[in-house]
Formats: structure tokens, sequence, C-alpha cells
């Protein structure tokens, strides 16, 4: 879950900087279709950055004293020992994952309840007969669209109908409803997130720049067509999903229709997203960033992956299960509710133990009142491996190692209940969840 958090944020934080570098330098352009196409991939975007792995290798040279790589390794009785300041932030942090499942629930019931009163609204209108729409009249204060669907009031007097008509069936024919369920998504998954809201607003914004312009090629006039967007209408409660014809504000509808065209050049502006998503990859993606010595290394992840944990370590052939995963949970020694940075794999006593990626042997240490007998394996400047609780070494401190290398057999040599592999991997010294490095 930890893993999932620290990812969701990560896109957040591309969400942010990507549509706050649309709000900079886009929203005033006139190219309808390109803004909305690019407001459409921005999530999608965002979402597949931190997925991204390049082959990409070079080294800076610092002038500041970094910590060492050794240094990144804890003490192994860390298992029995935990302070009360980590007691604490491990409960910080399940707070928050319970508030951020709470806020996903809550707005998940929201979009589920907006589109069930929508399809009943729907059901107790009267469809008024028209072959090229469907036209509904009920009891609403508003003109609007919902997918195929178009409402309007029963009492509905206002002169030029067929123009509005015209605005909603635009909306109908380029599918809004689905760009507006696209943006409740997004703001359940990201509701903590307050540009997600502002992001649904620009592409409803969009939306209205659209129809105004289909309405336009219809032969009406800029004038008349404006004269009727100020016409008064009631301003009753909207929903969620809908395109209504006056819900934007009119002043920036107006500023879009008296402009004009942007002239085709400024379409060039659109490739300055190039380098601003190059660099978020750069920043944000699963690679590399590592201090060792006096040097900064920028390693990404190579395809081949024999230098990163990738397989598990005990074979599937010897019925090997996951006893305990990576997150909270109750000590099954020590009885207390606190992190677990490992997942402990049960085996029979003697199963072999193998290197999941290619590395050099840095620790061989027994230590009985904590991990028992512990190899960590170092694969390269930013992923390391500790396999503790075995029964015996089959390494040498260090001795190089291949993937697949047996480096020792299940025990329960140290802080233990059971014969079991406690297995460990670390990215740029931190624990991650090995689960996500199984193949």
């Amino acid at each position: 879950m930890i893993t999932y958090m620290i990812y969701i944020l990560k896109v957040s934080f591309i969400f942010t900087i990507l549509y706050s570098f649309y709000l900079l330098f886009f929203r005033q352009l006139s190219f309808f279709n390109l803004n909305r196409l690019l407001l459409l991939l921005l999530p999608i975007v965002s979402f597949l950055i931190p997925l991204i792995e390049i082959n990409l290798a070079s080294t800076i040279t610092l002038k500041t004293e970094l910590m060492p790589f050794d240094n990144f390794v804890s003490d192994l009785n860390a298992a029995r020992i935990y302070t009360m300041k980590e007691n604490s932030q491990f409960k910080y942090i399940q707070f928050i994952q319970i508030t951020y499942l709470l806020g996903i629930i809550i707005y998940t019931f929201r979009l589920f309840n907006t589109i069930l009163k929508t399809f009943i609204l729907k059901n107790n209108s009267e469809q008024t007969p028209r072959t090229d729409c469907k036209l509904h009249k009920s009891n609403i204060n508003k003109v609007f669209t919902f997918f195929n669907y178009i409402f309007i009031p029963r009492e509905l007097h206002i002169n030029k109908l067929e123009t509005i008509i015209t605005h909603e069936k635009a909306h109908v024919k380029l599918k809004h409803t689905y760009d507006l369920i696209f943006s409740e998504v997004i703001i359940v998954v990201f509701w903590f997130n307050p540009m997600a809201y502002f992001y649904k607003k620009s592409l409803k914004a969009i939306h209205e720049y659209q129809a105004d312009k289909i309405v336009l090629n219809s032969n009406i006039s800029k004038l008349n067509y404006i004269n009727l967007l100020l016409e008064p209408f009631n301003t009753g409660s909207t929903s969620e999903l809908s395109c209504y014809f006056n819900e934007i504000t009119l002043k920036k509808r107006i500023e879009m229709i008296v402009k004009g065209s942007s002239p085709n050049l400024k379409k060039l502006k659109y490739i300055l997203f190039v380098p601003v998503i190059l660099l978020l990859i750069f920043l944000i993606s699963d690679s590399a960033v590592n201090f060792q010595g006096n040097s900064l290394k920028i390693n990404k992840l190579t395809s081949v992956k024999k230098n990163i944990p990738s397989i598990k370590p005990i074979e599937d052939k010897y019925s090997p299960r996951i006893s305990s995963a990576y997150g909270m949970r109750i000590h099954p020694v020590d009885k207390v509710h606190k992190m677990h940075y490992a997942v402990d794999i049960s085996a029979k006593f003697g199963v072999p133990i193998i290197a999941t990626a290619d590395g050099t042997v840095i620790l061989k240490e027994f230590k009985p009142e904590g991990y028992g007998r512990v190899v960590i394996v170092k694969h390269n400047e930013t992923y390391s491996s500790l396999y503790s609780q075995m029964s015996a070494f089959n390494v040498e401190k260090g001795q190089a190692v291949k993937v697949g290398d047996v480096i020792g057999f299940v025990g329960s040599s140290g802080l233990s209940t059971g014969p079991h592999l406690h297995y460990e991997v670390r990215r740029n010294g931190e624990r991650v969840d090995p689960e996500d490095y199984f193949q």
C-alpha cells in the first residue's frame, strides 16, 4: 500500500506540473481540438512517466562530502529495537492511507450517485419528437446535455431555441460527456489535489469553445450569438457530468468568440511539452540518482535487469509461500503493531536461497537476536538485497554472485517463530516492497 501511495503522489506531482504548464502557455490558444486532446492526455502521461525505464548512465562529480553506500546498511538488530518515534510515524502513515481510501470511496459514491440521478431524470422527463436529437423536457431550470440526451426546461420561453439546441447537439456529436466522466475519475483518484478540480473546469471550458465554434459556423452572426449568451437563464444547481449552455464564465467564451483563430504558427508551442516530459521522466521515473563517495552517479535501469532484483529468492518448485507481506503488521514475536519492510517466505528447512540479481556480497554476519544468519548483496549503485534467518551460508563476503546462485539455505537462526526467509529489496538505501520485483 505504501508503494502504491508513493506512486500516486508521484503521478499527482507530474500531473500538477503538466497541467500548470498548460495553463501558462496554452489555455488562451484557439486550437480547441488540440487543447482537448492535450488535456485528455495529461493524466495518462502522468500515470506512465513513473513507470518508464531508460538506459542512460553518467557521472557528475560533486565537491560536497556525501554519505558512502555502507552507511545505508542498518543495524542488524533493528528487527528487535523500535523507538516510539518510529511507531508514531507508522501510525501517521496508516492514518494518511485510511484518509485517502475514504476520500476515494466518498468521491466514487458521488460519481455514481450523479449518474443515477441523471438517468432517473431522463426516465421522468417528456421526450419531444425530433429526428435530429433526443430532446427531453423536464422540471429543471437549465438547458444541458448528458451523453446523447438534451434536456430543456418545460416552461422554457426564450428566443432562438434552435440555436441553443444546435449548441447542445455539438456536445452530443463531440461526446463531451465521456470527457467529463474521465475528469471525474481523475478527481476520484486525486481528490486531495486542487488541480484536479481546475482540470475539470478547463475541460468544460474547451467543450463550450468547441460547441460555440460549431454554432458560429452555422451562419449565425457573432453579435446575435453573444446577445443570446447574455440572455438571462436560471442559475440553479448543476450536475457534475452535464454540459450546460451558459455555465462557463461568459466573459471567457465571449473573449474566445471575439478574438478569432490563433495563428497556425503558434502550434509550434506544443513542442515545448517534449522537453518538459523528458525532464520529468529523468527526475521521476523508476531510475537511480545515487550518491557514492564524492560522486553523484546517475544510472537508469537497463532492459536486461541482470543487476536488478527480478526473480523470487526461492524457486517455485520448493512450494514457498509468503507468510508475511510488506507493510504494517503485528510482529509475531514482539506482538507489537509495526512496519514490516520485507516479505517473509515460508519454506522447508534447508531449501536453497538464490540471489535475485548479479552482484557482490558486501555483508555476511550472524546475529542470533535479530536477523540471524544474514547476507547482503549489492547489485549496483541503486539496488541491494538482504537475505536473513538462513540455516547456513553458501557465500563469502566480497564474493561475486550471479542471478540464481545459491547463497544460503532456509532456516530460523534469529528472532523467528519458524523456518523462513526474511527478504528485503533496497533502492537508494530505502527498503521497498520486494513483491514489486518478482517475475
